[in-house]
């Protein structure tokens, strides 16, 4: 580091810092170097606070001097991070407690806010937003154990219908119904759920291989691509917008790629037939043979000439 601060000090400065011979005296930096055999000390050690020698250049005093003061700097902005760092801890802890005690439970976060707020109305002592919140499950809870008795069956007990034990018996059994109901219409709502997701990939890879399949086969399907994804969205709204099984999507893919070959043969020009009664200003003579003789070459040349001549 003294080397460092040694090669920004200018030239005269370096020059007094520095013995007769250009080497470093006992009295620069470089002079504070351990003897042979003592361990170099360690730079994180000693006290920052100290200041440099009295004799040392004062430009190079200046330079140790800033260097020991951002040290000093650094480490208290380490302890600060470091202290913030193991407060938020606890904090992070929490909250992946909570995120592994949810899912554990099947919890949702309509769940742990009505528990958190429970809690919190018990730790400050609003005892009426505590009782609003709790007074409900705890009716339940007393109905289910026994210790209470719901209402319509209190009534048939005091007509006689039953007796006290049937009406709490039965109370349970009811309750139980209910419960099994709830979680398996959530059951079912998830199995369908999933059933739908793998419905969904299905088609999208069915349709994807068919359309590959339709640009090999089809040299110009790369330009119809988007009117079939069109006539097909049609042809999707006019069943309702639902779609049950992967054959059905074909199915719908299929007749919008039908529906764009026939729109285009519509579009196209009707082929003009060939007249019955051709003229010859459009002809031209037939192509012969390259002659093989002279006397061949002399007979092509006199036809040539008696056309000419005719023409004229």
């Amino acid at each position: 580091m003294l080397d460092a601060v040694l090669k920004v000090v200018p030239a005269d400065t370096e020059t007094a810092a520095l013995g007769p011979d250009g080497k470093a005296s006992p009295e620069t930096p470089d002079g504070l170097k351990p003897a042979d055999g003592q361990a170099e000390a360690d730079p994180d050690e000693g006290d920052d606070d100290a200041e440099p020698a009295a004799d040392l250049n004062p430009l190079v005093r200046k330079k140790i001097n800033k260097l020991l003061k951002s040290r000093r700097e650094l480490r208290v902005e380490k302890e600060q991070l470091e202290s913030q760092l193991k407060s938020s801890r606890p904090h992070a802890d929490i909250g992946s407690s909570l995120e592994s005690f949810a899912k554990e439970n099947n919890l949702s976060g309509d769940d742990l806010a009505f528990g958190l707020k429970t809690m919190a109305a018990l730790r400050r002592g609003d005892w009426q937003a505590f009782y609003e919140a709790v007074a409900q499950p705890m009716r339940h809870a007393q109905e289910y154990l026994g210790l209470a008795i719901p209402r319509d069956l209190r009534e048939k007990v005091q007509q006689g219908q039953m007796t006290e034990a049937a009406a709490k018996e039965f109370s349970r059994l009811r309750m139980d119904k209910q419960r099994s109901q709830v979680v398996l219409a959530a059951e079912q709502n998830l199995y369908a759920q999933r059933a739908l997701t793998q419905t969904q990939d299905q088609v999208n890879r069915s349709v994807n291989a068919f359309e590959e399949r339709l640009a090999a086969s089809d040299p110009d399907y790369r330009h119809k691509a988007a009117s079939v994804r069109r006539v097909a969205q049609a042809m999707l709204l006019e069943r309702g917008g639902t779609i049950n099984t992967v054959d059905d999507a074909l199915t719908i893919t299929r007749a919008a790629y039908e529906e764009v070959n026939a729109t285009i043969r519509r579009q196209r020009p009707a082929p003009q037939a060939t007249s019955r009664m051709p003229n010859g200003n459009g002809q031209t003579h037939s192509a012969r043979a390259a002659p093989a003789s002279l006397y061949e070459a002399a007979i092509q040349g006199l036809e040539r000439s008696r056309n000419s001549a005719g023409h004229n």
